[in-house]
């Protein structure tokens, strides 16, 4: 249990870490309150500012099902019923200290953690952190699929086999910085960017690894799935399906899913076989296809309608693929 107290007043207005993401501007405990319960079960909320002039900056986004909260604050006390949820809590700066039923941490700036499900108490100086919900089935369907099993295969993490409330390891530590830095990049060009990328996928595959670290090994038998997990016929229904779904977004955990195979197979297999990655593949395809509609006979589809066509959810990036493959842009192929 983190203990209670007062805290002096920090000088300076705490910044938040995402600074592209819209924050809501909070001074009562109320109102924290209200704008923190979609992240959880928030019991209570308490100012630990001696003057009572603390204030809360707090700004959320929705990525697919994952819930991304931004906040920056004062010293306060928060203290959290039983939430069902995991939280990657990003740390940008001020201090921390968290408790779980599985220990008491304190995070600093720079600082990342894995946060399981259950009670949970923070108590905070002048702080700027980020946190992202994650739900426990997804973590295991991630994790199912990075291993190469069938998605009803995927078991929701044992309470009582969550491991010891740690930092994350400083290069995955690192690396989940980058990944909400790409976030924040992706809101100065419209809060749906993200998740048109299937950031939120990334997300979970990243905390699936803290729960699961042997999905980062290295695993000889891996090199043998592509060529005993079925045969050239099976990696040639994989290739049948892509080609029937290319206007489908396709990510990597599909394909994972659909194929059986784990992350490396995947690759191992599609550069055995093609000579290239599962992505540049399907980006080939796609960029033929689109090639195809413009100069179809008869009426010719506008850009968007063959964007959309080609599974491409962001026109400017349809562009972009488009003109590194064939040197021009899709409207001069379209008057071709």
């Amino acid at each position: 249990m983190v203990g209670s107290g007062s805290v002096q007043a920090i000088t300076g207005d705490p910044t938040p870490g995402l600074e592209n993401l819209q924050h809501q501007d909070l001074q009562d405990s109320e109102s924290i309150l209200l704008a923190l319960r979609g992240d959880g079960p928030v019991r209570s909320c308490r100012n630990l500012v001696q003057d009572g002039d603390g204030v809360n900056h707090v700004g959320q986004l929705k990525i697919g099902q994952t819930l991304l909260t931004s906040e920056a604050g004062t010293a306060a006390e928060i203290d959290m019923e039983n939430t069902p949820h995991f939280h990657l809590v990003v740390m940008y700066g001020g201090s921390l200290v968290v408790g779980t039923a599985t220990g008491q941490l304190h995070l600093n700036g720079g600082d990342v953690t894995l946060l399981p499900p259950g009670p949970r108490q923070a108590q905070s100086t002048q702080f700027s952190l980020a946190s992202i919900a994650l739900r426990p089935q997804s973590l295991a369907m991630a994790a199912a699929a990075m291993a190469g099993t069938p998605r009803n295969g995927a078991k929701p993490c044992n309470p009582e086999e969550l491991p010891p409330l740690a930092l994350v390891p400083e290069p995955q530590a690192q690396l989940i910085h980058r990944m909400l830095a790409t976030i924040d990049a992706c809101l100065g060009l419209g809060r749906s960017v993200a998740a048109h990328l299937a950031i939120d996928e990334v997300l979970q595959r990243t905390a699936a690894t803290l729960l699961n670290p042997e999905l980062l090994w290295h695993n000889p038998a891996d090199l043998q799935n592509p060529r005993d997990g079925g045969g050239p016929r099976h990696f040639d229904l994989l290739i049948d399906y892509i080609l029937a779904n290319l206007d489908q977004p396709l990510t990597l955990r599909d394909l994972e899913t659909r194929s059986h195979y784990s992350r490396r197979s995947l690759q191992y297999a599609f550069q055995e076989q093609l000579q290239c990655s599962p992505k540049q593949w399907i980006r080939e395809q796609r960029m033929t296809m689109a090639m195809r509609k413009f100069q179809c006979d008869g009426q010719r589809p506008s850009v968007l309608e063959v964007a959309q066509a080609c599974g491409y959810a962001n026109l400017s990036h349809f562009s972009r693929d488009f003109k590194a493959r064939f040197g021009i842009n899709p409207s001069a192929a379209k008057r071709l």
